[in-house]
């Protein structure tokens, strides 16, 4: 008996409900998938304003937190160019075969008698420069107190976990400020380089066109004053042209060719490259 004309339409269309069936299936697994994702989207944006919560909480302190950067990033740039100028003045003397600083100390009759009684204030030094052993001793005495204070700033620093925090810097450059409060423009050079700390600031550069060229200043002239007040550092000179009114003649005093100069500035910026150094007091 002859198959039946029926049974191929039906094979094509269970066929095609076959097909149709699994793009079905197909559309309904990429829907949930999409839900899925959706459900994701969501909760990642409920999260992210938690997240960024914490941030305006710490807005507050950032600019003291900026403000004890700046001052320790000085401080390590100063430290920096202190070593780099001592390594340059070693070789040189190395190159020329002149003896270094300990050498010519150690073959001193009472070197190592000095050695031994070797202290971070050279008060020594002070007296050399023709300061009264007196006046000497007394800064020492401020400067063991003050030292003496920051140690216990450390040890309290160390046990409530802040050391080395905005904090702790705030606290650190408060104990040299009253310390600098305490001492008169003279004595303040002098502590400055009794604890070998640099106290002058010494144009190296002079920049062509600037007010500080039109003043008649040169590398290798040392500022002393700006403005009636002395200046001990790139940061002191740095504050006092900030403060200055523009326009304004400053009247600035400088240690030229060996003799002290006074010159006219015009407030704000000089136009000179400065760097740090040590020099016995005036």
């Amino acid at each position: 008996m002859p198959p039946s004309p029926v049974h191929p339409i039906a094979r094509w269309q269970i066929a095609r409900w076959q097909w149709v069936a699994g793009a079905g299936a197909g559309a309904l697994l990429f829907w949930i998938g999409s839900c899925a994702l959706c459900s994701k989207s969501r909760d990642l944006a409920r999260e992210q304003p938690t997240a960024a919560a914490p941030l305006a909480h710490e807005a507050p302190g950032s600019g003291a937190e900026i403000a004890a950067l700046r001052m320790a990033l000085s401080q390590e740039v100063e430290a920096r160019e202190q070593l780099a100028r001592e390594v340059t003045s070693l070789r040189e003397r190395v190159e020329s075969g002149a003896p270094s600083p300990r050498e010519a100390t150690a073959n001193s009759p009472d070197a190592s008698d000095r050695g031994a009684r070797r202290s971070m204030f050279d008060g020594n030094a002070l007296i050399a420069a023709g300061i009264a052993p007196a006046d000497a001793q007394e800064l020492r005495s401020r400067w063991e107190s003050t030292e003496l204070e920051k140690i216990r700033l450390i040890d309290r620093a160390t046990r409530e976990g802040w050391l080395g925090s905005a904090r702790y810097q705030q606290e650190l450059a408060a104990l040299e400020g009253d310390l600098r409060s305490g001492l008169n423009e003279a004595d303040y050079d002098r502590y400055l380089y009794a604890t070998g700390r640099n106290n002058r600031a010494r144009i190296t550069d002079v920049l062509a066109n600037s007010p500080g060229e039109t003043a008649g200043l040169h590398p290798g002239d040392t500022i002393l004053s700006y403005g009636g007040k002395r200046v001990f550092s790139i940061d002191d000179l740095r504050e006092l042209a900030t403060s200055s009114r523009r326009g304004e003649s400053i009247p600035v005093e400088v240690l030229q060719d060996g003799a002290v100069v006074r010159l006219f500035v015009p407030g704000g910026p000089i136009g000179v490259m400065l760097q740090p150094e040590h020099q016995a007091p005036r």
